[in-house]
């Protein structure tokens, strides 16, 4: 017998078995993360759905807590979310889109397309990008929540018209910039609403004309859209202050920088698409051009871009309404980490929830989970019969 055929009946003998030590290995990682969560759950710390895929495979989609408390409606794989500012790598994608269609340049001014725009000759589309055009977010403006949160029972199966960018744009418009454009990054909503308003301009259609056309349908995400709160359904996804009570209010911002809604399932989809995208335009979003606000990361477009467990990490959190949303990507080792909650940051430790998840996909162990003071504090409060307003308060002063 020769030898090139020795080799290949001991390829043919071997690979069985390699693809059965594969399986035994995810399925391990399977039972690790499974058991992880359902202790976070049990310390009433997460409520929510979660997919961690590693090289093209799914090793856990689940959905753990209610989706709907008052209805007992569990949260699955197909549950769906609002994701904040995970909106922002969406937003940031198409500006890059529309960059390569010849329809914009990263290089444009703010009063290209505002002309009236205070410093608006100073401000460029790159600086939007990477939070460095010292636009104050509006979000830190006094007062900005009585005009972006609303009372639930108030709109309870009525339609909700969320704010549009020219309303937005007009709570920050005028006021002063914090820095200088270009001179650092300090992260700012307000960047990427004028972003969204940009898209509109440059294209000729809408904001979600183009999300639907560009992203959503050509990437697969079938259960994915924008404006969650257009209309309160009976079975309609809530999010809480506390799990499983206490529903949180209406938050009618978030157009270009936190208006999408999601699953796990789809944003997966979004991740595996995302090695489709033109290489040069990953390679400007994957950039890291400025030193982040987040310890130890750099921004790029859209995205954070640092390292843990010594592996390149590019990811976006998102929350808005006592919604919470992770995105973890590994593009060098093909791994994928997706957590959506539907519990407020407060209550749910999700820095550490998917630093711990990362451990175990790439060392195979980590801290074992533990109820966080903060929680244990509220959940205090809470038992104690605190008014919501007196809750309300301390969660705005230190989430």
């Amino acid at each position: 017998m020769n030898i090139s055929k020795q080799i290949k009946i001991l390829t043919l003998t071997l690979l069985p078995i390699c693809l059965l030590g594969m399986e035994s290995q995810d399925a391990i990682l399977q039972e690790k993360i499974d058991s992880y969560i359902k202790a976070q759950v049990d310390l009433e710390q997460f409520s929510g759905s979660i997919l961690v895929a590693r090289k093209g495979k799914i090793i856990l989609s689940k959905g753990y807590g209610y989706a709907n408390a008052e209805l007992q409606i569990p949260c699955t794989p197909q549950t769906q979310f609002c994701i904040g500012s995970c909106t922002k790598s969406f937003t940031a994608l198409m500006i890059m889109m529309l960059q390569k269609q010849e329809k914009l340049n990263v290089k444009n001014t703010l009063d290209t397309y505002f002309p009236d725009y205070p410093r608006g000759k100073e401000i460029t589309i790159h600086q939007l990008l990477t939070h460095a055009s010292g636009i104050i977010d509006y979000l830190d403006i006094k007062n900005v929540n009585k005009k972006l949160q609303l009372p639930f029972a108030e709109y309870k199966d009525k339609p909700i018209q969320p704010l549009s960018f020219e309303q937005l744009i007009d709570i920050f418009k005028n006021e002063p910039l914090k820095f200088n454009p270009g001179k650092k990054m300090s992260y700012s909503n307000s960047n990427y609403v004028l972003l969204g308003s940009i898209i509109e301009k440059a294209s000729g259609k809408t904001y979600k004309q183009l999300l639907q056309k560009n992203i959503f349908e050509p990437f697969k995400m079938q259960k994915s859209g924008i404006n969650y709160y257009k209309k309160v359904r009976p079975n309609q996804t809530l999010s809480y202050y506390f799990y499983p009570s206490m529903p949180t209010e209406f938050d009618l911002s978030g157009a270009g920088d936190g208006s999408i809604y999601s699953t796990v399932e789809d944003l997966y989809h979004f991740n595996r698409e995302m090695k489709n995208v033109d290489p040069e335009i990953l390679k400007q979003m994957y950039t890291p051009w400025l030193d982040s606000d987040s310890p130890n990361a750099k921004i790029g477009y859209g995205w954070f871009i640092d390292q843990i467990e010594g592996h390149r990490r590019i990811s976006h959190d998102g929350g808005i309404n006592g919604f919470v949303s992770l995105i973890s990507r590994f593009p060098d080792d093909d791994v994928c980490i997706i957590l959506c909650y539907n519990v407020t940051v407060t209550a749910c430790p999700f820095v550490q929830i998917s630093n711990d998840i990362t451990a175990l996909v790439f060392t195979g162990s980590c801290n074992r989970p533990r109820k966080t003071w903060w929680r244990r504090a509220l959940q205090w409060g809470s038992n104690h019969s605190l008014s919501r307003y007196v809750i309300e308060k301390a969660l705005r002063r230190f989430a």
